[in-house]
């Protein structure tokens, strides 16, 4: 695996934000902003990092989007952000500027996915350490406080759902830190509500950033490379990743956000600086 370039000590990093007209801040919320949990429910944004999102997210040239696999109203409730955007379940729900958007899901889809949740809470719903997480078109499986045979276990019949997934039932699916996701299977992944919130915001010469830590973070670390923007890993993962610079921990996403509050906050207006010329 290569090594990701220290997003905190490169200069080249800090050069391009201080010269960027707009910085669209793309954050996921589990494992980047919040540390992760046993439980989904007890992850907690530390009210340092909520006072510098509030901060950045009314600044003018700043556009704070939370881009996550959480529902929409539990992310909106987990990072009280009202100037923020929020994209939730995997870019199938959407909050911007007061108006909530869901992408169309078929019922049919809708259907087979309620059926499978079913299924499996019947087969491992009542093992202790497994957590599922309902989210409107969409669901997840937990199993980070299992262990031993009964993790081989749950590990077991979420990957033989995962391959009826792959086989075509409506659904699509995947795996993340200790977690299996299913959801609708329609076009829509955290790279696509990336490019979709991008559009919504009508300004020229933006710098795209994105940050997470898993799997599901992948697409939207390829969409920010494709703009030439900044594509960041939180934590160590085992295997390639499409992100260009890390982070060891949330910890060290709080310092970014507050160097990115400093940089921006001694930047001249550029379009000041343009008519003085």
């Amino acid at each position: 695996m290569r090594r990701l370039k220290d997003l905190l000590s490169d200069s080249n990093v800090r050069r391009r934000i201080r010269q960027a007209r707009g910085i669209f801040l793309g954050l996921d919320f589990d494992g980047t902003l919040a540390p992760l949990r046993l439980r989904p429910c007890d992850a907690v944004l530390p009210e340092g990092v909520l006072v510098l999102l509030r901060r950045l997210a009314r600044t003018s040239d700043i556009r704070v989007v939370l881009i996550s696999g959480r529902g929409l109203a539990d992310l909106k409730k987990k990072v009280p952000v009202p100037e923020a955007w929020f994209s939730g379940s995997h870019g199938l729900q959407f909050h911007v500027q007061g108006r909530t958007t869901s992408v169309r899901v078929s019922g049919k889809g809708t259907l087979a996915l309620r059926r499978l949740e079913r299924t499996l809470r019947a087969r491992i719903g009542k093992i202790p350490g497994v957590i599922f997480e309902s989210k409107g078109p969409a669901f997840a499986v937990h199993y980070r406080m299992t262990e031993g045979a009964v993790r081989k276990q749950v590990v077991s019949v979420l990957e033989e759902a995962l391959a009826d997934v792959r086989a075509g039932v409506g659904i699509k699916g995947g795996r993340g830190k200790e977690v299996a996701e299913f959801l609708v299977d329609v076009v829509g992944d955290k790279g696509g509500a990336l490019r979709k919130l991008l559009a919504r915001w009508r300004r020229k010469e933006i710098l795209p950033v994105f940050i997470g830590d898993d799997l599901t973070d992948e697409t939207a670390f390829r969409e920010v490379n494709r703009l030439g923007g900044i594509s960041v890993l939180v934590g160590e993962r085992e295997g390639a990743s499409a992100a260009r610079y890390a982070l060891s921990d949330p910890q060290a996403v709080a310092r970014f956000l507050g160097d990115l509050d400093a940089w921006r906050g001694r930047m001249p207006d550029p379009s000041k600086t343009r008519r003085a010329r």
